[in-house]
C-alpha cells in the first residue's frame, strides 16, 4: 500500500497558497529585520532595517503578477486531485521540464535554510524556514497541476 500526497480536489486552494508567496514575503521580512536589529549583529551606524524592508515590499509586488500568471497558466486544465510527486507518460517535455525547475529551486532553498543553521544569527533565520516550505509547496502544487491535464496516466515517482 503506498501514500500518495495528492493535491487538492479544487483551485482555491492552490490559488491562496499563490497569495501567500508575495504575502509572506512581506510578512517575514517585517518579523526578521527586527529580530535581526535586535541580535546586534547589525552596524547600529549603518543605514535603516527599513531599506531592506521595503526592498521585500517592492520585490513582492513585482513578483505578484508573475505569481498569478504562473499559477493561472498551471491551473487552466487542472483536474483536481492530481499526484504531488506524479509525472505524466503523456508529456515526457513538461514532466521533465517541471521536475528540473522544481528540483533545481527547492535544492536552493534547502540549501540556503541549511546554510543559515551555521550562521551567528541562525535563530533569526529560522524565520525564513516556514517561508521556504511554503514557495516549495507552491511549486510543487504548480507542477501537479501542469502536469494533471491527462490524470489517468499520471504515474508516482518512485
Amino acid at each position: 500500500m503506498t501514500m500518495d500526497l495528492l493535491t487538492p480536489q479544487h483551485r482555491w486552494p492552490i490559488w491562496l497558497l499563490a497569495a501567500d508567496v508575495p504575502c509572506g514575503l512581506v510578512f517575514t521580512s517585517i518579523l526578521y529585520y527586527p529580530m535581526l536589529l535586535r541580535s546586534g549583529t547589525l552596524d547600529p551606524y549603518a543605514d535603516s532595517i527599513a531599506i531592506p524592508m521595503f526592498q521585500d515590499l517592492i520585490l513582492a509586488a513585482v513578483s505578484a503578477p508573475f505569481v498569478i500568471a504562473l499559477t493561472w497558466i498551471s491551473l487552466r486544465n487542472y483536474n483536481g486531485r492530481s499526484r504531488l510527486l506524479g509525472w505524466n507518460s503523456k508529456m515526457p517535455f513538461r514532466s521533465w521540464a517541471t521536475f528540473v525547475f522544481v528540483a533545481v529551486i527547492a535544492a536552493e532553498r534547502l540549501y540556503q535554510s541549511f546554510v543559515s543553521l551555521f550562521s551567528e544569527t541562525w535563530w533569526c533565520e529560522i524565520i525564513w524556514l516556514p517561508y521556504s516550505i511554503l514557495f516549495v509547496a507552491w511549486l510543487l502544487a504548480l507542477r501537479a497541476a501542469a502536469l494533471s491535464t491527462a490524470s489517468e496516466s499520471t504515474t508516482a515517482l518512485t
